[in-house]
């Protein structure tokens, strides 16, 4: 009996929800064992006025009062978390953590899901969408903060699906992941520099960059106008400068090339392989890896967490740590098993 479409499609709809379900088994430690370690006031999370207390914060009272920028601006996860503890609890901590905790699991999931999703649409087999999948889940920002009080696993799953969106030439499920990603956090716009390295026309180029517009005007309008306040983060030549002091003084040192060793985990060393590989065969747009230089540099202007933000550039390390995991098993027959073009350089 020939397939139909329609039952194609429904046999691809279980395949992606058995694939879900999967990483959300492999999830589901990560976001335990975040819940069983960190307090609201944890100093790894910024203690009484850091991430944690904020994101709390707005999840207790349902407003923004009080709330320091940036923070103040990340409304989708926390207040996610209010309506859990509404409707499944109280307005306490302990529920607040619980609400988090859920929240971390579905988010860091549908990251990883979306991951196998980016690789698959760059060209690599459906196997190595799942081994960048398990590479995303197994770096160090992921395990250390992907089950804590924070917006990270759900501003690492929108900014995932952007970079899909992107890729796949999704213009309107693109305008609505930024435009909802912006209000997770608002790092979803780097996705934005995937335009400028993946081969497309110029007004391919434009188009897509519109699409982030409306997000990025309604966050400014949110910050600027809605909901402006002086406490909080002020990025300045002199907060640039202190921080460039303290992460590559003699002092400082030694924790940047720590987190720099830590960031990407297992992924580091298979992406120099990657790198090399795709600057030979091209199998991978090769202008990729200027977001890797472009993350490197964010945490010296926003003086913010070294791994966390140099973790923004998962999107290009993670297809170059593959294909460098090709590389180094002599899979060179992969791309042909997967009976799809190869994208183009």
């Amino acid at each position: 009996m020939t397939a139909t479409p329609a039952t194609r499609r429904a046999s691809a709809l279980r395949h992606e929800a058995v694939l879900l379900l999967v990483l959300a088994l492999a999830a589901a430690p990560i976001a335990y064992v975040g819940y069983r370690e960190f307090d609201i006031d944890d100093p790894a999370t910024g203690g009484d006025t850091g991430d944690s207390a904020a994101y709390a914060r707005m999840a207790l009272t349902g407003d923004l009062d009080g709330v320091p920028k940036p923070f103040r601006y990340r409304v989708v996860v926390p207040f996610l978390a209010r309506g859990w503890v509404l409707a499944f609890g109280r307005p306490e901590v302990h529920d607040v953590r619980v609400a988090f905790a859920v929240l971390d699991l579905l988010g860091l999931a549908v990251a990883a899901w979306a991951v196998s999703l980016l690789l698959r649409r760059l060209g690599l087999t459906a196997a190595e969408g799942f081994t960048g999948a398990l590479l995303f889940l197994g770096a160090w920002p992921v395990l250390r903060f992907g089950g804590a009080v924070l917006v990270d696993a759900w501003s690492h799953a929108v900014l995932t699906l952007a970079a899909w969106a992107v890729v796949a030439r999704r213009n309107g499920a693109l305008v609505l992941i930024a435009g909802v990603g912006m209000f997770v956090r608002e790092t979803t716009v780097f996705a934005a520099l995937l335009v400028l390295v993946l081969p497309a026309t110029w007004p391919d180029r434009v188009r897509q960059l519109a699409c982030f517009a409306p997000g990025v005007l309604g966050y400014l309008l949110l910050r600027f106008v809605v909901a402006p306040t002086d406490v909080g983060y002020r990025y300045n030549l002199d907060r640039f400068d202190r921080q460039v002091a303290d992460v590559l003084g003699w002092s400082g040192l030694p924790y940047t090339l720590r987190e720099l060793a830590l960031v990407f985990g297992a992924a580091g060393p298979l992406f120099v392989l990657g790198l090399l590989r795709n600057r030979r065969t091209g199998e991978l747009p090769r202008r990729l890896v200027w977001l890797v230089p472009a993350a490197l540099v964010i945490p010296f202007l926003i003086a913010s967490n070294l791994g966390r933000i140099w973790f923004l550039a998962f999107p290009a390390v993670i297809p170059l740590a593959v294909l460098g995991l090709r590389a180094l098993l002599g899979d060179d027959d992969a791309a042909a098993d997967a009976e799809r073009p190869a994208p183009g350089s």
